[in-house]
C-alpha cells in the first residue's frame, strides 16, 4: 500500500512537469457516515481537479506520529490524546491544520449516548491548535467559540451513487424512519402518532425502523438462565410497523435505493444540539424520491414547506396529520418527491457548484 502511494504520487510528480506537487493528508475518522461524507467524499470528488492544480490529496485512516511529509493536514471531531501532541509537533513545523467538527460537542444532551462528552479537553485543544475550523452548517458556526477561521463546507451528497427514482407503487406506502441509538428522545414525538395511523391503515402502510426502534414500541423478555434480555417489536403491529438491523455503510446506498421509501420521517427535538446537525437526512431520502416530513428546525430550513417536503411542529398531532395527508395523497408526496430531488441535485450534490467550496477549503491549506 505504502509503495502504491509513493509511485501514484511520482506519477502526479511526472505528468506535472517534474514540478513537486503540494500534498495534504484527510484523516478518516471511521467508517460511518461522518468518514464518508466529510473524508472520503470529498476526496474522492476533489483529487483530480486538485491534482492538475499541483496539489495532491491523501485519504487514509491511519498516520504514524512520525509522519510529516504533507504540507497541509485535516482532521475530524475528538482526537485522542495521542494525536493532540502530534498535531502540536506539525505546528511547530510550520504546516497548516484543519480540524473538522460536525456536531456541537460542546452541547451533547444529557439524554443522548455519547463518549465524545468526555473528551472535552482535547475537543478543545484541537480547535486551539487548528489553523482553521471546518464545519457542517451556519448554526455549528455560530456556535462555537473561538477566533479561528471557520469555513462552512456543507455535506454533499453523489447523485451518480443511486439510481434515478421511478414511480412508487401504492401497496404498501412505504414510510422510512432511519438512524441509531442518539436518537431516541426525538423517536417520542412520533411514537403515537405512528400506531394511531398503522391501526387506521393497517397492511396498507408499512412503517420502517432502520438502524433503531423507539423503546416504547419494544417488549422486552429475558433470556432463560441469564441476566440479559431480548427485545423484538409487540407483535399486535404485525406487518404495518417493521424493524431493520443496521448496515455497514458502504451497503448502505444500495439498501436504500432498493427499498424505495415513499414518504420519509424526520423528527428531531428543539435543542441546542440538534440546532447545529445539518440537513444530511433529507439529501439521502430525496435522491431516493422519497417525500419528507421534518421537524421545523434549523436543519431542514432548506425545505420549502409543502413544495420540496412538509415541516411540522414537534407535536403528535402535527405529525400525525402531516403523515395521514401524504398518504391519501399520492399526487402531492410525488410532486414533492420530485422538487426536493430537484434542489438536492442542483443544489446539494457533488456534481454541482457547490463542489467548489470544497476545493477551495483544501487549496486554503497549502
Amino acid at each position: 500500500m505504502v509503495f502504491y502511494l509513493i509511485q501514484r504520487y511520482n506519477n502526479l510528480i511526472f505528468q506535472s512537469g517534474g514540478k513537486k506537487m503540494s500534498k495534504i493528508f484527510m484523516a478518516v475518522p471511521d467508517e460511518f457516515g461522518c468518514g464518508h461524507y466529510r473524508a472520503r467524499f470529498p476526496a474522492l470528488h476533489c483529487f483530480e481537479t486538485l491534482s492538475k492544480s499541483g496539489c495532491y490529496l491523501e485519504a487514509a485512516k491511519d498516520l504514524t506520529t512520525e509522519e510529516t511529509s504533507y504540507d497541509g493536514y485535516v482532521f475530524h471531531r475528538c482526537p485522542a490524546d495521542t494525536l493532540t501532541f502530534h498535531v502540536n509537533t506539525l505546528r511547530k513545523q510550520g504546516k497548516k491544520i484543519a480540524w473538522q467538527i460536525d456536531d456541537d460537542l460542546w452541547n451533547i444532551p444529557d439524554w443522548m449516548p455519547s463518549e465524545e462528552v468526555n473528551n472535552q479537553w482535547s475537543l478543545n485543544k484541537a480547535v486551539e491548535l487548528a489553523d482553521q475550523i471546518w464545519v457542517s452548517t451556519e448554526k455549528l458556526a455560530q456556535s462555537i467559540q473561538t477566533n479561528k477561521k471557520i469555513k462552512i463546507l456543507p455535506n454533499l451528497i453523489d447523485i451518480n451513487a443511486f439510481p434515478k427514482p421511478g414511480e412508487a407503487k401504492n401497496d404498501p406506502i412505504r414510510i422510512l424512519w432511519c438512524g441509531g441509538r442518539s436518537h431516541e428522545r426525538d423517536l417520542d414525538m412520533i411514537v403515537e402518532p405512528i400506531e394511531q395511523i398503522a391501526l387506521e391503515y393497517g397492511n396498507r402502510v408499512q412503517f420502517v425502523f432502520w438502524g433503531y426502534a423507539p423503546t416504547a414500541m419494544l417488549e422486552f423478555s429475558r433470556i432463560n438462565g441469564s441476566m440479559e434480555a431480548m427485545c423484538r417489536l409487540k407483535p399486535d403491529y404485525g406487518e404495518s410497523i417493521c424493524f431493520l438491523e443496521g448496515l455497514p455503510f458502504r451497503f448502505f446506498y444500495d439498501r436504500l435505493a432498493k427499498m424505495r421509501p415513499y414518504i420519509a420521517l424526520m423528527p428531531l427535538v428543539d435543542c441546542k444540539f440538534n440546532e447545529c446537525k445539518s440537513n444530511l437526512k433529507y439529501l439521502e431520502m430525496s435522491v431516493v424520491g422519497a417525500a419528507s416530513i421534518a421537524s421545523k428546525i434549523a436543519p431542514y430550513e432548506c425545505i420549502k414547506n409543502g413544495h420540496d417536503g412538509v415541516l411540522v411542529d414537534n407535536s403528535p398531532n402535527s405529525w400525525y396529520k402531516a403523515i395521514r395527508d401524504l398518504i391519501e395523497n399520492p399526487s402531492l408526496r410525488d410532486e414533492m418527491a420530485k422538487n426536493a430531488y430537484q434542489k438536492v441535485c442542483q443544489e446539494y450534490s457533488w456534481q454541482s457548484s457547490a463542489r467548489h467550496i470544497w476545493l477551495d477549503a483544501f487549496r486554503s491549506l497549502v
